[in-house]
């Protein structure tokens, strides 16, 4: 986490801070694992690899990449997703996109020799996944912050003062990685995009799983628990579908 975030957002520590525990805050029923402001990013430490990669999207596109490059890309985003109402649910859904850009390419984005060649597949289809939502040249845009992202040419980008104004204008203090508790209709998992952000995610969630369950329910004997992924494997099918929200 922490050397992702040195490679791309810089090695000064007043950008982001690391918070020891399981969460952040709550927000009514939710817990918030990471959040964005116009000065820094805030980590629950416990928190999936996607939370960094959400958050750390989150401050390269909205305070640090050209202006030009992310009102083109958000127009685009609204022109073809009419059902976009706000900036905050643009926000959201372009983070989600690079979230599931780093699932996808996990293991490849260094590949060298015959993994190169599964490498340019991979990015293809990432690419050919932005158009739909895009268009071509903004899917191509896109791809160009991903990569620029990534090999670091945002880290020590001192950030205007016309971009915070921005950023606390459209969405306030922060903007937070929240998981959400099942209560009633308002259960929901709401910027999962994928199923291994899922299964990174009820890991996170799996102090509180613990605690709602009486483990000696789960003898060693009966289940041979012995890791994190064997106790996950125990829960109920439907206990994970209200965590994810998928029961409603």
């Amino acid at each position: 986490m922490r050397q992702y975030l040195y490679k791309t957002l810089g090695k000064d520590d007043s950008i982001f801070n690391i918070v020891p525990g399981r969460y952040l805050d709550r927000i009514d029923q939710g817990y918030v694992l990471g959040y964005c402001t116009s000065q820094m990013l805030k980590i629950c430490e416990s928190a999936p690899m996607s939370v960094t990669y959400h958050e750390a999207f989150h401050r390269v596109l909205e305070l640090l990449v050209p202006d030009k490059v992310r009102e083109e890309i958000y127009s685009a985003y609204k022109a073809k997703n009419k059902n976009v109402k706000t900036d905050r649910d643009v926000a959201e859904s372009l983070a989600d996109k690079f979230v599931l850009f780093m699932d996808k390419t996990e293991g490849y984005r260094d590949a060298t020799g015959l993994k190169s060649i599964i490498k340019f597949y991979k990015y293809a289809a990432q690419y050919l996944g932005l158009v739909s939502t895009l268009g071509f040249r903004r899917a191509y845009n896109m791809m160009n912050v991903y990569f620029n992202m990534n090999s670091g040419k945002y880290a020590n980008v001192k950030i205007s003062e016309d971009k915070i104004k921005r950023f606390e204008r459209l969405f306030g203090d922060k903007l937070n990685y929240t998981v959400i508790n099942k209560n009633g209709k308002t259960a929901e998992f709401k910027y999962l995009t994928n199923s291994s952000d899922v299964n990174d995610m009820v890991k996170a969630l799996g102090y509180w799983i613990a605690k709602s369950i009486p483990l000696d329910r789960f003898s060693a004997k009966e289940f041979n628990i012995k890791t994190s992924d064997e106790f996950i494997k125990t829960l109920p099918e439907g206990l994970i579908d209200m965590l994810c929200g998928n029961d409603l």
